[in-house]
């Protein structure tokens, strides 16, 4: 370990070599360990590294340590082989997916699999989006639901002009209600505000061409910097008595 070993091949003449630490080298390839059959212990990690198709071979294998060596989700799927493997270790590889990991571990029911935080896929209204995705913008795209907004678990700004949404319920059960800064819902279908009240952040909130009549929920967003509601059927009265109760806020009608 802690070398400047950079080709594994000259150890494929070690045929009962059974561990193996080469952790922190310069190794780009680790097929070749995938020909020393006796491993039971292995350690790649620390190195950049984009071949692993010769591991799936290592069928003795039953420690295997990847921390930060350039996993992906093509690498897991050649892992599934190893029967025997007890311990796997892919902390600190960015390039994994939630569901590679899953499809493992499932593949794999008695190894331990460790590996950091993952971001799942979400079904945002027939959309697959991150779930860590912190900006999305999906206008005119026929969207009648926030279906799915429960698992955006960072999303900041929300674009939806020009869908066909009629209930924003969503947002009370999700975390975009801490997360949310700016969300534009202009011309939808809405004609009720009373689940925006759950957004703790926003500060730019667009709501116009919508069918909304009753604005008063919205006098709790005290956190608002820009609001339009320009083509709604507002009672003017309604819009002097939010300004009003949101002095910081530039309200458009």
């Amino acid at each position: 370990a802690g070398n400047s070993v950079s080709d594994l091949r000259p150890l494929i003449g070690l045929p009962q070599l059974m561990e193996l630490d080469a952790s922190n080298n310069l190794i780009s390839d680790a097929s070749a360990a995938g020909n020393i059959a006796a491993l039971r212990v292995l350690n790649l990690s620390g190195n950049s590294m984009t071949g692993f198709s010769g591991l799936g071979k290592l069928v003795k294998l039953e420690t295997l340590t990847l921390q930060n060596a350039g996993v992906d989700d093509a690498a897991l799927h050649d892992f599934a082989s190893l029967k025997l493997l007890r311990i796997l270790d892919v902390t600190e590889n960015s390039g994994l997916s939630a569901r590679a990991v899953d499809s493992l571990k499932q593949a794999l029911p008695t190894c331990s699999i460790l590996c950091s935080q993952l971001v799942y896929d979400v079904d945002f209204s027939g959309h697959l989006v991150r779930s860590d995705e912190t900006s999305l913008s999906l206008p005119a795209c026929g969207i009648t639901t926030l279906t799915g907004l429960e698992g955006l678990t960072a999303i900041e700004t929300l674009n939806l002009r020009g869908n066909q949404i009629e209930s924003v319920y969503n947002i009370q059960i999700s975390h975009a209600r801490d997360t949310l800064l700016d969300l534009n819902l202009a011309d939808n279908r809405l004609n009720n505000v009373d689940s925006l009240v759950a957004l703790t952040r926003i500060e730019k909130l667009d709501l116009s061409g919508n069918q909304i009549t009753v604005i008063n929920p919205l006098m709790q967003l005290n956190t608002l910097r820009t609001l339009n509601l320009s083509g709604n059927p507002i009672p003017a009265d309604q819009v002097e008595i939010l300004r009003a109760a949101l002095p910081n806020c530039e309200i458009t009608f």
